[in-house]
């Protein structure tokens, strides 16, 4: 049975190194029915109502498998003891060094999807057991010292804690790979709310979110049944960014039980989220993305959070939280005031980003903005009502002051603003601002964006790479050629130096720097010419219907 459970919990590394599939990216042949299988198990194994205060011994021995193989097998973390003795960690003890304290050992790997799909069944399943909820609202109404979470929970709690943590600091957002990041992400807003997908005293799920998860249950081709009603509990949805909060008061041991899931991970979330694409294309989806995280501290849930920081809480429950957290166990305040300094410039960068969206509308764009924000609410208009309730509830969890307001700065000067500690830089980039190995692996990773062959495009409306919703893509490079060389042939500007590219396409090692001269040196050509032909206006669909909308005018008039 255990050499089983090994090469079950092994066959999906086995398989992806197998087939060469590439970690994080690639789906495995028999994918549905090796999760159906792995439900079929946690059933079996991790029971739900189960009163009991330990788990069978096959139960638990799944469960460590799991975890062996799954979240401590690809990547392990320094302990806080280990950071002290190998001088790795920081000595400054608030919880804004949260994201600083967290190191990898090594290189940090991938989890493969499916083995993402399959925790975050399982975390969506012990967060749907009705024990959970029982256990709960007792030790709330009594002020219970015991330890109110179930043996599942328990034993999962300090190794979830610390996979998340790992990919919430070290995933990567950018690049394909980055569904490691996301899915933690998932994972642990699953672990914050319980209160919004767990089962009722009977054992039924609510309503909307069973019908939400035999939706899902549906998609994967699995007909309802008995089987699929007990699927259910492993597919509840994630809420929306809009959704209120369904905490209640009984709620409140669960928090004090799990509070560095609430303080710390928060941290370093907040470091990571200003790596967000907050570009126009992107803004709406990682608005969102802030916006889920911050709907869950609502007022009730930062007074716990606060009460539990002052030991004025539930101690003894707290001490017990960070015993099971053993010596992965973050050190020093978990003050959520300490935060402020982040939550400022992630705030500023989203105004940012947003100021610059609205700069960049063309007469048309700001046209349809209006019509949008008039007839409908939305557009611009409907952001800033976001960027709004998104400043008043950093206000509130953060205890910014009354008259707080986001001041983001200028492009200019961005560049001689500290947006990431000092260390951050040093490890990047050195003084001449290249970048040291370091940055050039958090570039490949995708952890930063940035494309040095794109530099002379940067702020060029003729040649800029952004493709524009309201643009065709594939008349955006021939109009682009269409202006080059008509300006080229009137002599507005020069012909372009192929320098520094093999015949092959590949720019050669020994040329690397001259073409990055080159480059630059272009784009300071482009700031100096005073004017030029602009043909991209027409890879903009809009005045297509312009002409068809003339054409069918002057059709209508011809058949009168």
């Amino acid at each position: 049975f255990e050499h089983y459970l090994f090469y079950y919990f092994q066959f999906p590394m086995m398989r992806a190194h197998r087939d060469q599939v590439i970690v994080g990216q690639g789906k495995m042949y028999g994918e549905t029915a090796y999760l159906y299988l792995f439900r079929c198990y946690v059933r079996h194994f991790v029971r739900h109502n189960n009163n009991s205060d330990v788990l069978s011994r096959r139960g638990e021995l799944f469960l460590r498998i799991l975890i062996d193989t799954w979240l401590e097998g690809s990547n392990e973390s320094y302990s806080e003891s280990d950071m002290q003795q190998q001088n790795v960690g920081v000595d400054d003890d608030s919880l804004e060094s949260a994201f600083e304290k967290t190191q990898v050992c090594g290189q940090y790997n991938y989890t493969p999807s499916y083995t993402l799909d399959a925790l975050k069944q399982m975390v969506s399943y012990i967060c749907t057991d009705g024990n959970l909820k029982q256990r709960v609202f007792e030790a709330s109404s009594s002020y219970s010292t015991q330890w109110c979470l179930p043996p599942a929970m328990t034993v999962l709690q300090q190794p979830l804690f610390t996979f998340i943590r790992l990919a919430l600091r070290y995933a990567p957002i950018h690049s394909r790979s980055s569904s490691t990041f996301y899915s933690a992400f998932s994972m642990w807003l699953r672990l914050l709310e319980p209160w919004n997908r767990n089962s009722t005293s009977a054992g039924k799920l609510p309503a909307a979110a069973a019908h939400q998860a035999r939706q899902r249950l549906n998609q994967l081709g699995l007909t309802s049944g008995p089987t699929t009603r007990a699927d259910e509990a492993f597919f509840m949805p994630d809420a929306h960014a809009n959704a209120p909060s369904k905490y209640t008061r009984e709620w409140e041991s669960y928090i004090v039980a799990n509070i560095h899931l609430y303080t710390t991970l928060f941290s370093v979330f907040l470091r990571r989220s200003r790596e967000l694409d907050f570009s126009a294309h992107a803004f709406n989806r990682s608005l969102s993305i802030v916006q889920r995280v911050f709907r869950v501290f609502s007022p009730a849930v930062v007074n716990v959070i606060k009460s539990t920081a002052a030991l004025d809480e539930m101690p003894t429950l707290r001490k017990m939280h960070e015993s099971n957290l053993g010596s992965f166990c973050p050190k020093g305040s978990i003050n959520l005031k300490d935060c402020a300094s982040d939550v400022n410039l992630l705030l500023e960068e989203i105004h940012m980003q947003h100021q610059k969206k609205i700069k960049d509308f063309d007469m048309i764009e700001r046209f349809e903005d209006f019509l949008e924000g008039f007839f409908s609410n939305g557009g611009s208009k409907k952001t800033n009502q976001h960027l709004k309730k998104l400043v008043s509830e950093a206000k509130r969890i953060f205890d910014l002051p009354a008259d707080y307001t986001v001041m983001p700065v200028s492009f200019a000067a961005t560049r001689s603003r500290r947006v990431e500690t000092e260390k951050d830089r040093q490890d990047r980039a050195i003084s001449t601002g290249l970048l040291t190995d370091t940055g050039r692996e958090q570039v490949l990773a995708g952890a930063i964006l940035g494309n040095p062959l794109e530099i002379s495009a940067l702020g060029d409306p003729l040649s800029s790479r952004v493709v524009g919703s309201y643009e065709i893509p594939a008349l955006v490079n021939l109009s682009i050629r269409a202006s080059n060389w008509l300006n080229q042939k009137c002599g507005l500007i020069p012909p372009e130096n192929g320098a520094g590219y093999s015949a092959s396409g590949v720019v050669d090692e020994d040329s690397s720097l001259h073409l990055l001269l080159n480059l630059i040196q272009s784009a300071e050509n482009r700031r100096k010419i005073w004017f030029r032909f602009n043909l991209r206006f027409l890879a903009d669909f809009r005045i297509f219907l312009l002409l068809m909308l003339l054409i069918s005018s002057k059709l209508v008039r011809l058949i009168v």
